[in-house]
């Protein structure tokens, strides 16, 4: 489970949480008070505890016989403990830089506001990542360029600022160092942020969330044995390219997502910061400014690559879990849908066949001993039963749609809408519809459910053109409307037409137009039209005027299948 930072104004984990007064015994009272407060100091110890050593480790970074160091890791390692534990526990962060700048050697007052600087920086940075909703875990993308953004370059400016302006008034910096100081001050510890503190982040992740990279323990050791050492012999010998190391931080960040790629990440600058200070590796040549400028837009694209390319990864793996979950969500309820479908066809239509027998058996048997008023409620209840049928068919006839596998092959569409047309037996109309059935090109698709979708479109051509002298029904086709699209085929009729306001509504399940209510149907047959275009991916589509007659066309997808 992904760990969320909580709001600006919300209790971290470690916040008290107030309590149900109690009377409890003075003894009880009084024991209870230093355990407590033990509990509180927990959180302060363990950052003092561990920014002190990483202070004095961003030392052992510093070029000799100056103050810079090319990366400030105790930046990176405050930000992310008070983004974990909270932002209430900065006295122990500028007492741990007092105590770090202080052993050093700096005079107390020096030390005391660069303290004062650092502990600036370090709140400034959680509560803009707080305030921008960045996960600590970076597993997106947006949460790793604002983690770089805010942290990295935003944050380290207060520190930068206040530091440099206190070694000018010391006197340690002259006034025409102070661009190259702030600039240094400002590169190191945004990159302490950038490495360090993603490296605290993912490591804190994984240990509360308790998930592990998916790979297994033997690969993760040879990935960090062949870093260590790629990153040993790169910076050792000044020939061989640093570039060699991005393929490693491929490797992490697609195996190992976002712990692979902050360790990777910590091992390679570790071990070229100190080899490049130290006089050794590709970035050695040369005086300070020209030895640390490449080294640190070297740690920051390499840091970059490896994060950017784990939240990717992370972000597609947590969007395929979801898409699996809805998966089988879907399943689910499809066997729903066909326990339900079950229940409809052998619960409901065995009681609804009784009673249109029976009103049926009645009509006949006792028909003539019927009043009018009996015989008319009789009819009422046979032809609803028969009504009601009907729509538990159509229901069926969907529900088995949607189950139905499709089995696309070329298709001759217009050898598809003249077998249609021969099942609806036009000829037997009392007045048989003038048919033309044109050439059309061939398609892909499913041979019976096209003829199914010509069967509906025909069928409700001849229902709207009963009322004209002469009814006319054209079947064919026109160009595709776009490039790489297939060609539009279409069901023309001089029927009764329809407002093409209510265009869509006539796909819509059962959904009749008021001023067709009188003609028969149920209107299930568009819906299964739609259902049908649907699934081999194209669309479909009415035109029409009131007493003009209507146009429905449809198109076919390339070969595929949605769900």
């Amino acid at each position: 489970m992904q760990a969320r930072l909580a709001p600006p104004d919300t209790p971290t984990q470690d916040a008290a949480v107030p309590r149900a007064i109690t009377l409890p015994s003075p003894v009880g009272r009084v024991r209870s008070r230093p355990g407590h407060r033990l509990r509180e100091l927990r959180a302060p110890l363990l950052i003092a505890c561990t920014y002190y050593p990483a202070a004095r480790l961003g030392m052992l970074f510093q070029f000799p016989h100056t103050e810079v160091a090319p990366v400030w890791p105790a930046s990176g390692l405050a930000v992310a403990s008070l983004l974990v534990l909270g932002r209430r526990h900065w006295p122990a962060l500028a007492i741990a830089a007092f105590l770090a700048d202080l052993t050093n050697g700096t005079e107390p007052a020096l030390s005391a506001a660069m303290a004062a600087g650092s502990t600036g920086e370090y709140l400034v940075a959680a509560t803009l990542l707080r305030r921008a909703d960045v996960r600590p875990d970076l597993a997106r993308i947006r949460d790793v360029i604002v983690f770089t953004g805010l942290g990295g370059l935003v944050a380290p400016t207060v520190a930068a600022s206040v530091g440099t302006y206190s070694l000018w008034l010391s006197d340690v910096a002259m006034t025409k160092d102070f661009p190259t100081v702030w600039a240094s001050w400002w590169l190191a510890d945004g990159i302490g942020v950038l490495v360090f503190g993603a490296g605290c982040l993912a490591i804190w992740s994984a240990w509360s969330s308790g998930r592990r990279p998916a790979p297994g323990r033997i690969e993760g050791i040879g990935l960090a044995i062949l870093t260590v050492a790629t990153a040993g012999l790169v910076f050792l010998s000044p020939t061989v390219s640093p570039s060699v190391l991005f393929p490693l931080a491929i490797w992490a960040g697609v195996r190992f997502e976002q712990l692979g790629a902050a360790g990777v990440t910590l091992a390679v600058a570790s071990v070229a910061t100190y080899a490049t200070v130290h006089g050794s590796g590709r970035f050695s040549i040369g005086t300070m400014s020209p030895r640390l400028l490449p080294l640190q837009l070297y740690t920051v694209s390499y840091s970059l690559t490896a994060l950017v390319l784990a939240a990717a990864i992370t972000s597609r793996r947590s969007s395929d879990q979801r898409l699996r979950a809805r998966t089988l969500e879907l399943e689910a309820k499809n066997q729903e849908l066909e326990a339900f479908t079950y229940t409809v066809s052998h619960d409901l239509r065995a009681p609804l066949r009784a009673i249109h027998a029976f009103s049926t058996l009645v009509t006949e048997e006792e028909g003539t001993r019927l009043s009018v008023a009996g015989a008319r409620r009789l009819g009422t209840v046979t032809r609803n039963a028969e009504h009601m049928s009907r729509l538990i068919d159509s229901l069926l006839g969907l529900s088995h749609l949607g189950r139905q596998r499709l089995v696309r092959q070329t298709v001759d569409p217009a050898r598809a809408a003249r077998a249609a047309a021969g099942r609806l037996h036009l000829d037997l109309e009392v007045r048989p519809p003038e048919l033309a059935i044109a050439a059309m090109p061939q398609c892909s698709a499913d041979p019976v459910l096209l003829e199914q979708v010509y069967e509906n479109l025909i069928g409700n051509a001849v229902k709207f053109t009963r009322d004209r002298e002469v009814a006319r029904i054209e079947v064919g086709s026109t160009a595709p409307r776009g490039d790489g699209e297939g060609p539009v085929y279409h069901v023309r009729d001089n029927g009764a037409g329809f407002d093409p306001r209510y265009a869509q509504r006539l796909f819509a399940l059962f959904e009749r137009l008021p001023q067709h209510a009188d003609l028969p149907g149920i209107g299930a047959g568009l819906a299964i039209v739609a259902r049908i275009v649907d699934r081999h991916g194209g669309t479909v589509w009415a035109e029409g005027c009131p007493g003009e007659g209507a146009m429905f066309r449809f198109t076919v997808g390339p070969p595929g299948e949605r769900p």
